[in-house]
């Protein structure tokens, strides 16, 4: 969880981007950290992600999602890797899959968990990462510009 983190909370900003949600009382509230909230009505993760680079004021963007669940270290092991890559590379971390079901996934959640979000496979031999787990500086976005909007994945 975001609020968990081991990372000092004064150091980063949290940034919660609403795309169409139906149940909006799920979107976190929190007291130990202060999170930004924003709504974007273009449909895409992308143009999401774009809005929220669009108003951080950090260096360093580390992306997730609403059903991710990052390890309490997440952000400072991020960070850390980040800094050490050479050449500003983004740097993506692994994702697992979890069924609804805790060991007893359905047909679907079997198939993704086997083969969804190869990080590095994808890092090594594509050069990129998924946003649900990715961390990235902002002069990049500054020097090739943001995510295509008109893209809904990819």
């Amino acid at each position: 969880m975001i609020e968990q983190q081991d990372y000092p909370k004064k150091q980063f900003e949290v940034i919660v981007v609403d795309n169409g949600s139906k149940n909006k009382n799920e979107i976190i509230d929190s007291k130990k950290i202060k999170i930004v909230f924003l709504e974007e009505e273009k449909k895409g993760s992308y143009a999401a992600r774009n809005l929220g680079v669009s108003v951080s004021k950090g260096e360093i963007c580390a992306f997730t999602d609403a059903d991710c669940i990052p390890f309490s270290d997440w952000l400072s092991q991020g960070i850390s890797k980040l800094i050490l890559e050479k050449n500003c590379r983004p740097v993506a971390g692994k994702i697992d899959v979890f069924s609804k079901v805790e060991h007893s996934p359905n047909v679907v959640e079997f198939y993704e968990q086997l083969s969804a979000f190869r990080q590095q496979e994808y890092v090594d031999l594509g050069k990129f990462g998924v946003t649900a787990n990715l961390f990235i500086t902002k002069n990049i976005f500054d020097n090739v510009g943001l995510f295509n909007a008109e893209l809904m994945s990819s």
